[in-house]
């Protein structure tokens, strides 16, 4: 009998504790299962899965993601709730450039006093996601991406690791900005996830190393390296699931998601398209599902029909963003609205507002350097580079005539701390029969011993081809290089300062030649500024009240006057010649005045004692160039240039043409070929060009021209070239 009481006793406290438990707002934050889940664990139990997939079989384990960091995520979601009411979510859906709406989304949730306790990110969303929990307020965001151009740090490789795009540079910028290296040291938790090539698991990282986490978040799989980690081969979260809800309802039921889907209208007799389609396909109905079986807040930003590659315009995305989300937040009502708004204890509004402060003067020091010159220098293995350059430039102040030359080949660079080192190969292309420089096997070491200052040391073995000689190859020349150069970020304009020297001596017969430059480099204004309004920044106090929608506004004024300018001095000679000495400079002059843009450019160069001095061919006449050399040289440029802001398209989703212009030209040179002559008319061309920026797969942008004209000595002609004559932009 009284064993039975006793029983009877310990049920009733079990129920009553059960009961206790279910009340207390610990156990209330722990959702229901998902129904999918519950679906699956169903079948699991009824059908046959247990028998032909048991416990411990490498497919099973695909089905369960691997959760780092779990139980540090969980504490400080319990500190940040203060364990009395549910958390709130935000996931932010992957989309490459689709997702910087999240970044306007992220400005209206402020607006209205709503404040995510922990956020759930993938691909180009982690980027965002990650950016905004380290303390970056979504303004701050916004001038990131409209001033960084963070595709210029993205390099081709050979794809002997899986992709052929490393992003170790952009991880290195990406640290250099948050200035810390451990997810979990994020303001707002955060989730970002991944999928594992090796064990075919989604990865979710709430810790761990900040750069090769988010390498891993946005690796389009083959164009992208996967980010080792540990024994993990990591590619972008968003080939499987678009949209990474499941983490965010292993929390709370209280999730807002904001989407970055893409529904555009597609040429399927393009291969590439039809590969894109198909890996859509799967993912966004996974998306759409995840979202319909949800109680979720869904914000549908109206981008769907932008490229994935449309990196060039964050500013309208944006808006886009910031429309899409207060279209639906004015329509909730006020209780729907409070179900949102709540403030998190730790850290609180005031101490995120501090954070901010920090992470906003932090973003001008590194907008600054990036501007001034500064070079990543990532921690990364070997890489083997392609190189191909199908052009020369229209004009350049290097002395490099490898830089100079159409050329294709390979080079292996290295990364060690401060040093960059590159062994290459080139060929020239077209290769000349029996000249001396066909070929180019170069070595150079580059140290950074401050972020926009660097020193290179490089020698160079130039060639042509024989049937006699080793492997084809005979070396005909040698070349020593070196060069200091250092950038400073002024007030609103780039300083640059560059010393070069270069000594070439024949392995045979011939004398030795040498060349001197020093050259000082005042850059355009940057545009757009950085705007240090850290004292003006929002305050995050909750607000219920529904602000009007903010269109984005184009900030350039309707005609505005730009300027740059560059001085410089050389010396030049032989060992069988007297050295010429002299000057050198060149002043551009231009105006913005919407759909037209008019510009000028003077280049002149002088030898002070007398001695005449080589011209390169690329000093900037964009006609037929037959002088050789002389001591007086002076050009005036003139374009009439079209440039239609803004417009860009895309060739079956791999290329982007973006930056089109079309500029009528004249062009006059007028020499002085030897020391008393009266400088004359020496050459003039017309014509019209046309021009454009392009990328692959959003790499970093490439400027290609062309034009065709009339030269005053040669006649009619057409030319390709790589680089701009005006600085880019202009």
């Amino acid at each position: 009998m009284h064993i039975r009481i006793l029983n009877f006793c310990r049920a009733v406290m079990t129920g009553a504790l059960m009961l206790a438990l279910i009340g207390s707002p610990a156990f209330a934050a722990q959702p229901a299962p998902h129904p999918a889940a519950e679906a699956t664990s169903a079948s699991i139990q009824t059908g046959s899965f247990n028998a032909v997939f048991p416990q411990g079989d490498p497919l099973r384990v695909i089905l369960e993601p691997v959760f780092l960091g779990e139980h540090s995520f969980r504490q400080r979601l319990s500190e940040r709730t203060g364990d009395a009411r549910q958390p709130l979510g935000l996931v932010l859906c992957g989309g490459s450039a689709r997702a910087y709406a999240h970044v306007g989304v992220l400005k209206e949730l402020e607006k209205r006093g709503i404040h995510p306790d922990f956020i759930v990110a993938n691909s180009m969303g982690a980027i965002v996601g990650a950016l905004y929990a380290f303390g970056l307020a979504p303004d701050d965001i916004a001038q990131l991406l409209e001033t960084v151009p963070f595709e210029s740090f993205l390099d081709v490789v050979l794809p002997t690791r899986g992709g052929f795009i490393s992003t170790a540079k952009f991880g290195s910028v990406l640290t250099s900005l948050l200035g810390r290296t451990e997810l979990s040291e994020s303001a707002i938790p955060i989730i970002i996830t991944g999928e594992d090539l090796t064990t075919r698991r989604q990865v979710w990282f709430a810790e761990g190393s900040i750069d090769a986490i988010i390498r891993g978040a946005f690796a389009m799989p083959a164009i992208f390296e996967p980010s080792r980690i540990g024994d993990s081969l990591i590619v972008d979260g968003g080939v499987a699931v678009i949209v990474p809800i499941e983490p965010a309802l292993r929390f709370t039921d209280r999730v807002i998601i904001s989407t970055a889907l893409y529904d555009r209208e597609m040429d399927f007799s393009n291969p590439l398209t039809v590969i894109n389609r198909a890996i859509d396909i799967g993912k966004s109905r996974s998306g759409l599902q995840a979202m319909a079986s949800s109680n979720a807040l869904i914000i549908r930003n109206d981008v769907e029909h932008l490229s994935y590659m449309q990196f060039s315009d964050p500013r309208a995305i944006i808006a886009r963003g910031a429309e899409s989300a207060a279209s639906l937040l004015s329509s909730l009502n006020a209780t729907k609205l409070e179900r949102f708004q709540t403030a998190p204890s730790a850290p609180s509004i005031e101490e995120l507002q501090n954070i901010r402060l920090g992470m906003h003067q932090r973003l001008g020091r590194f907008i600054a350097s990036i501007r001034a010159g500064a070079q990543p220098l990532p921690s990364a293995p070997l890489q083997m580079q392609p190189v191909l350059r199908l052009s020369p430039p229209q004009a350049s102040s290097s002395l490099d005539q490898l830089e100079l030359r159409p050329r294709a080949g390979l080079q292996a660079v290295l990364y060690r701390n401060m040093v960059q080192g590159n062994l290459g190969y080139s060929v020239m292309l077209p290769p000349r029969a029996g000249g001396n420089r066909d070929w180019a096997a170069d070595l150079a070491l580059e140290f950074f011993p401050f972020k926009s200052t660097s020193f290179m040391l490089g020698a160079r073995l130039w060639g042509g081809y024989s049937s006699t000689a080793l492997l084809g190859h005979q070396p005909q020349e040698w070349e020593a290089l070196a060069s200091l150069s250092a950038g400073f970020a002024l007030p609103r304009r780039p300083l640059g300062l560059q010393l070069t020297g270069i000594y070439a001596a024949p392995l045979h017969t011939g004398s030795a030649k040498w060349k001197l430059q020093a050259l000082a480099t005042l850059a355009p204004p940057f545009m757009p500024q950085f705007r240090d309004d850290s004292s003006l920044m929002p305050s995050l106090a909750a607000t219920s009240a529904a602000p009007p929608v903010q269109h984005a506004q184009d900030e350039t004024p309707t005609a505005s006057v730009w300027w740059a300018a560059q001085i410089g001095a050389f010396a030049e000679g032989s060992s069988v010649t007297t050295p010429s000495m002299g000057i050198t400079g060149q002043y551009f002059l231009g105006m913005r005045m919407g759909l037209f843009s008019p510009r000028v450019r003077w280049y002149g160069s002088r030898s002070v004692n007398g001695e005449s001095y080589a011209v390169s061919g690329f000093e900037g006449f964009r006609g037929i160039n037959s002088l050789s050399s002389t001591v007086l040289l002076q050009m005036v440029n003139i374009d009439l240039a079209l440039v239609p802001k803004g417009f860009s398209f895309d060739i079956g989703e791999a290329l982007l043409v973006k930056n089109v212009e079309v500029w009528p030209f004249f062009d006059a040179v007028w020499a002085a070929p030897h020391s008393g002559d009266t400088p004359s008319l020496a050459d003039w061309a017309g014509g019209l060009g046309l021009s454009c920026v392009f990328s692959a797969f959003g790499l970093a942008p490439a400027y290609a021209g062309m034009h065709a004209g009339y030269d005053a000595n040669d006649g009619l002609y057409l030319a390709l070239r790589a680089g701009g004559l005006f600085p880019a932009g202009e």
